[in-house]
């Protein structure tokens, strides 16, 4: 199998597996202040691609770099979405598993937002540039 089939499989089969888990709506302040904060990062992520994204690390065609807005911080802020929603599912209803399955999501995103980084050096020339000026996928960390 493809690895890029793979990791979207992995990545989509744990987020199923905390929704199938349960208690992924609020019932605290924090978990519903990350899925709101999680929800507009994905939101403005897409704004700034114009709506055009893959789920796969891929380009999508007519693909142009985006440096701006919230890539202007950071690389993925998509993964970044993801990763904060899925953080309130266990802020939420903590457990093990969950804390888990949240690291493996982590590193799923980390192998695709590299995939997605060599694709997009060889396509841009100015991605080098963007690379060091840019966090990867949490501002001011990682």
């Amino acid at each position: 199998m493809n690895l890029k089939i793979f990791l979207v499989i992995l990545q989509f089969s744990i987020i199923g597996y905390f929704i199938y888990l349960g208690n992924i709506l609020p019932d605290n302040t924090f978990s519903g202040i990350l899925i709101i904060a999680g929800i507009t990062i994905g939101i403005f992520a897409m704004y700034e691609m114009n709506f055009k994204f893959s789920i796969f690390p891929d380009l999508p065609d007519g693909y142009k770099l985006v440096t701006t807005g919230i890539y202007g911080k950071i690389r993925h802020p998509m993964y970044l979405a993801v990763l904060v929603i899925t953080l309130s599912f266990i802020v939420n209803d903590f457990s093990v598993l969950k804390i888990s399955l949240w690291v493996i999501l982590f590193v799923v995103l980390i192998l695709k937002s590299e995939i997605e980084e060599n694709i997009l050096s060889q396509k841009f020339d100015e991605y080098s540039v963007y690379r060091q000026h840019t966090k990867r996928i949490i501002p001011y960390l990682i």
